[in-house]
């Protein structure tokens, strides 16, 4: 069973899905632990921004090109198994019958490299000439990160998830190799005493792309007490006690 971000490769990679079938399966994929995700419909209507009846037909379309299989629990709620499907779907006759087009085309394994296979060999070969036009790679899927990350128990899904949405909506997607430091990160400041949820839920509520240790306002107050004027001035009486003391003679 694929699971973390190669599901997630896999979601992007699936042709033929309009943008709100895709949103939908990502989001579940993003979501999958083991390949099994189970939000309500309502998760994913307030987290995608999509109305409810639009959640629900993309589901439709997607559990009929078998992308997800979805086993209904109660009210709203359902278990959906993400196992994407990348090969175009068969096109269906008046009938209701499959048919398989007929393509004079020799099959060959260029024809069944995956849109990201074809960025990564193109960055890797940026010196030599390729046969693929601007138009054609313009088409390709989004380029993912080629670093598998796979978000370790300890770092709760819905923080992590709000600060990564945070990041996107501001334009700064991150790479494979941010998401690890960014995990690393997150680690040491919880061994230094700060919890992980806590420190991706002040970095969404603030818009700060990076990740701070937490803001203790203790410690302001008591840096503030010490520079107020009320010490400065006990400090002005204990000079002048001293010079009452000394004997000019």
């Amino acid at each position: 069973m694929r699971d973390g971000f190669d599901l997630i490769r896999d979601a992007y990679d699936v042709p033929g899905l309009d943008e709100h079938e895709r949103a939908v399966l990502v989001r579940l994929a993003f979501m999958a632990k083991d390949g099994k995700a189970w939000p309500s419909i309502a998760h994913l209507v307030e987290k995608l921004g999509k109305s409810e009846r639009t959640v629900q037909r993309a589901i439709r379309r997607l559990v009929d090109a078998g992308h997800i299989t979805q086993r209904q629990r109660r009210h709203d709620t359902a278990i959906y198994t993400v196992h994407p499907v990348l090969t175009d779907p068969k096109p269906v006759s008046a009938t209701g019958v499959s048919v398989t087009p007929v393509d004079p085309t020799p099959v060959t394994n260029a024809s069944k490299t995956r849109p990201t296979d074809t960025l990564i060999a193109k960055n890797n070969q940026s010196s030599s000439k390729t046969s693929s036009s601007p138009k054609r790679r313009a088409r390709s899927s989004p380029q993912l990160p080629q670093i598998d990350v796979k978000l370790p128990d300890w770092v709760p899904v819905e923080a992590w998830e709000g600060w990564l949405e945070m990041r996107r909506t501001k334009g700064a997607k991150p790479t494979g190799r941010a998401l690890a430091l960014s995990i690393e990160q997150l680690r040491k400041l919880a061994d230094a005493g700060h919890p992980p949820g806590d420190v991706l839920d002040q970095s969404t509520r603030e818009l700060w792309l990076g990740l701070f240790p937490i803001k203790d306002s203790q410690n302001e107050q008591s840096r503030s007490t010490r520079r107020s004027p009320a010490n400065h001035h006990s400090v002005g009486d204990a000079v002048l006690a001293a010079h009452d003391r000394v004997d000019f003679g």
